[in-house]
């Protein structure tokens, strides 16, 4: 018994332990769930509630907050596949679970699980007919690469595999320059990357000189104008959550030509840490 409470007062429980406000969300969704199975139509569950809990998850200060979203949103894809079109994942869900990754802390465990579960559900955005990839997906993914990812070289070779996409896509933004920074922590080598894919605005990365395709499709390409700093290193995660899906501009690649990148990334050495050890499984 003495043990037992002497546990309850580790300060690792704190972290164990389901935030009041996302417990009574997660009873509220099952509620609701359980009416609407009992034939009340309409507490029928949407994507947006199912948004909303993602969302409380990537913002709380539990530790397996990706685990949760992940759920969440594996939940969602199960009832879509039973007919329930209401639970349909949009980009906000799939967002909201890569920032849910990039959020996460704790022991290397954890932090491989968490990039694995940011990075599924990119691959699930780069895979859709239905859904399209915006600036957050994008800066909420590199903020994946920079926060979990220890070592530099894996990092630095997944940021620019990504960043390829990104700029194809016409995305890149002054918040996703200012996460690139911080993962390369070398203007040079940033520079060099940048060249790589033709940019020639000089001896420094600059977002206003880099070409216009790289950021026709991005929510702020023109963020300087717009009174935003370039430097500013977060967003407001609500922004993202009320964010339109749509946005116009040249189209997207779509599935058939992210088939062989996908199969790039199945083969990347980083790959090999994110696999959980058979015991940890």
């Amino acid at each position: 018994k003495k043990l037992l409470t002497d546990f309850s007062h580790h300060p690792l429980m704190k972290k164990l332990e389901l935030p009041p406000d996302i417990s009574k969300l997660q009873q509220l969704l099952y509620d609701m769930e359980l009416m609407f199975n009992n034939g009340n139509d309409e507490m029928q569950p949407n994507t947006t509630v199912f948004n909303s809990c993602i969302n409380a998850w990537a913002k709380s200060g539990y530790w397996f907050k990706a685990d949760k979203a992940n759920g969440l949103l594996n939940r969602m894809e199960e009832a879509v596949s039973d007919g329930k079109i209401s639970y349909t994942p949009n980009i906000i869900t799939y967002n909201t679970v890569i920032l849910a990754g990039a959020n996460s802390f704790g022991d290397a465990n954890i932090k491989v699980k968490a990039f694995k579960i940011a990075l599924d559900a990119y691959k699930k955005v780069q895979l859709s007919q239905d859904v399209q990839p915006n600036t957050y997906t994008y800066a909420f993914l590199f903020k994946a690469i920079r926060k979990l990812i220890d070592s530099q070289h894996p990092k630095e070779s997944m940021a620019k595999k990504i960043l390829e996409n990104c700029l194809r896509d016409g995305l890149l933004n002054s918040h996703i320059l200012s996460q690139l920074r911080g993962i390369f922590n070398n203007p040079d080598k940033l520079l060099t990357v940048f060249k790589s894919f033709g940019y020639d605005g000089g001896d420094s990365v600059d977002i206003r000189r880099t070409p216009g395709q790289w950021r026709c499709n991005s929510r702020d390409s023109d963020s300087d104008k717009k009174g935003r700093p370039e430097g500013r290193d977060k967003w407001d995660t609500s922004t993202s959550i009320s964010m339109s899906m749509n946005r116009g501009g040249v189209p997207l690649h779509k599935a058939a030509k992210y088939k062989k990148l996908l199969t790039d990334f199945s083969h990347h050495p980083l790959m090999k840490k994110l696999e959980l050890p058979p015991d940890i499984s």
